[in-house]
C-alpha cells in the first residue's frame, strides 16, 4: 500500500517528537473526515497497525462531521473519536457524545468560513439571516 511506504518513511521522524520521549507531539490523528467518503474497517484497523508497529505510542483519534453516517464509518470503537464543525457546538457536541458517551469533547477543526484557492476570489458569506446561537 501507498500509505505503508509514506509511513515507514514519515513515522520514524515522528516517534522520537513523542511527549513520551520528551517532544511536542501529544497525540496522532488516524484519519481525517473518512466517514464522509468511507466505511472499510479493515482499512482503518490497518492504518491504527502501521502507526503501532513505527512506535507511535500517544493517544490516536479520528475527526468526522457530527452526524450518524461519518461518525459510524469514519472510526473504530476504540480509537478517540473527535468533531469538525463551524457553528452549533453543542449538537455537534450531543452528536458525538452518542458515539462517545465518555471521555473529551474535541472539535479537531473549528472553522468560521469556507475554502479559498490560491488566485481565485474570495469566498464571501451570503447569509441573510444570523447564524444560530
Amino acid at each position: 500500500m501507498a500509505v505503508d511506504r509514506f509511513f515507514g518513511a514519515l513515522l520514524p521522524r515522528l516517534a522520537p517528537l513523542q511527549i513520551t520521549h520528551g517532544g511536542p507531539i501529544i497525540a496522532v490523528q488516524v484519519e481525517n473526515e473518512y466517514g464522509s467518503y468511507g466505511n472499510d474497517k479493515t482499512y482503518l484497523r490497518h492504518l491504527e497497525e502501521q502507526l503501532r508497529s513505527h512506535n507511535i505510542e500517544v493517544l490516536l483519534f479520528t475527526s468526522d462531521g457530527p452526524n450518524d453516517q461519518m461518525l459510524q464509518f469514519g472510526t473504530l470503537p476504540h480509537i478517540l473519536k473527535t468533531v469538525n464543525f463551524g457553528s452549533r457546538a453543542a449538537e455537534s457536541f450531543a452528536k458525538l457524545r452518542e458515539y462517545q458517551p465518555e471521555g473529551p469533547l474535541f472539535c479537531a477543526e473549528f472553522w468560521n468560513g469556507w475554502f479559498d484557492h490560491w488566485g481565485e476570489p474570495i469566498t464571501r458569506a451570503t447569509r441573510k439571516t444570523p447564524p444560530p446561537r
